[in-house]
């Protein structure tokens, strides 16, 4: 290090010189500027498929089979001309655990400015892959069959959901306080996100009589491009003059999907919806052009 003295008008007082340290160079203006970089992120929390309907608030499902005059009709009567018919009926409400997860890769691109300890800036960010998840519910036996020697027909039977997101993106601001190399920062904006979703009901109960006849079963599928908002915060730090490491976690929120079918294969009568929020934990890397 070299020693010298400066004279003021005030007086005289040492200053000293030395090569300093990554994190006391440009402290003022370490995260100024462009940026780009890269992210892996786990997400999860997106919740289930929540299914209603017209009987007590559930899903009403419902098998039906034309039966013949020599067979018996679900109150145990014979069937006395050709609209007879023999019926599985069923109910469903409440929640499916579709919920979606799993791990995705992403690049973002941003800007900085910063004034003292306080950052302020911008970033898009977007995230390929795909999030899944499947899950099924117990359909609730109402009536079966009831011919004479038989007993009601209580077979399991379920309704199963599939939920899927992908091309995750969002443009948010960001605010940060910045100690040498270290910056802790809040963030939030817009999000966007593509969102699929399914309930299948169960394949259809075989003829009582003749098993090689099944009544259809039916999926629903809806889904649509969503708008919501994404909030966070994490921390940066800067490991070269140029490069920077980062550790975040997101809460994004689309609101809800909505869905009804009726007489559509062997629902008789369905609504539902979804909500679409994710949960985000990611790592990343920048590269900082200041």
């Amino acid at each position: 290090m070299l020693k010298k003295t400066i004279c003021l008008a005030w007086g005289c007082v040492p200053l000293i010189l030395g090569a300093a340290s990554p994190a006391e160079a440009g402290d003022g203006a370490r995260f100024s500027g462009f940026y780009a970089g890269g992210h892996a992120a786990y997400a999860y929390g997106a919740p289930g498929i929540q299914i209603s309907g017209s009987e007590d608030g559930a899903a009403e499902i419902e098998k039906v089979f034309d039966i013949t005059p020599d067979q018996r009709n679900n109150a145990g009567d014979p069937c006395t001309s050709a609209s007879c018919r023999y019926a599985r009926d069923g109910v469903f409400g409440g929640k499916i655990g579709s919920d979606a997860d799993g791990f995705t890769g992403g690049a973002h691109i941003g800007y900085n400015t910063q004034f003292q300890n306080v950052m302020l800036g911008i970033e898009g960010s977007y995230d390929f892959g795909e999030l899944t998840g499947s899950g099924k519910g117990e359909i609730e036996a109402k009536s079966g069959s009831l011919y004479t020697g038989q007993t009601l027909d209580d077979t399991p039977t379920y309704l199963s959901a599939r939920s899927s997101l992908e091309n995750l993106a969002s443009l948010r601001g960001r605010i940060g306080f910045t100690s040498g190399s270290l910056m802790i920062y809040g963030t939030g904006g817009v999000a966007w996100v593509d969102f699929e979703g399914s309930v299948t009901s169960p394949e259809g109960f075989a003829h009582p009589v003749n098993t090689a006849v099944t009544n259809e079963s039916a999926t629903l599928k809806f889904g649509e491009s969503m708008v919501g908002w994404v909030a966070g915060g994490g921390i940066e730090y800067m490991i070269s003059e140029a490069i920077s490491i980062r550790l975040e976690a997101m809460h994004y929120d689309f609101g809800d999907v909505k869905f009804d079918a009726e007489d559509e294969g062997n629902i008789e009568q369905m609504v539902g919806k979804q909500t679409v929020t994710v949960n985000q934990a990611r790592v990343g890397i920048s590269y900082h052009l200041n």
